[in-house]
């Protein structure tokens, strides 16, 4: 898609900031604005879609977080979770991934499930509507 927009076949394209960052930094492209309900840190100049009136963006946000097999032993469990949060919370680890457009917000697992289950909840009538269905 980025290929696309950037060669003028599409106007107009749609994914993460930090995977668009070089094409932006480099002039090829331009941001029309973020998804979130706040403006991306790495781009305070560009408005949210919900600035601009279109507020069913606040949940088409992308994010990573770290997962283990169903059944990890809890004190493993906890020793990689505590590993994982000291390492994003490390100024020189957070400054590299902002510099790429990415915003280090590290929380702990069962905030990572909550936020799955709010972001379930607030998609499952779009994916209902669309009458898509999973396969394994």
């Amino acid at each position: 898609m980025l290929v696309d927009v950037i060669s003028g076949n599409v106007s107009i394209g749609w994914d993460a900031v930090a995977s668009m960052m070089p094409l932006y930094k480099g002039g090829k492209l331009q941001f029309l604005g973020v998804s979130g309900t706040r403006r991306a840190k790495a781009l305070p100049e560009v408005p949210t879609m919900k600035e601009q009136g279109f507020s069913q963006y606040d949940y088409a946000t992308s994010w990573y977080g770290v997962f283990v097999p169903a059944g990890t032993q809890p004190d493993v469990l906890a020793k990689v979770e505590k590993m994982f949060l000291a390492a994003s919370t490390n100024p020189a680890t957070a400054a590299k991934l902002e510099a790429l457009g990415l915003e280090v917000v590290a929380r702990p697992g069962q905030e990572a499930r909550h936020r799955i289950q709010m972001e379930r909840a607030a998609w499952k009538p779009i994916v209902e509507a669309t009458g898509f269905v999973a396969e394994d």
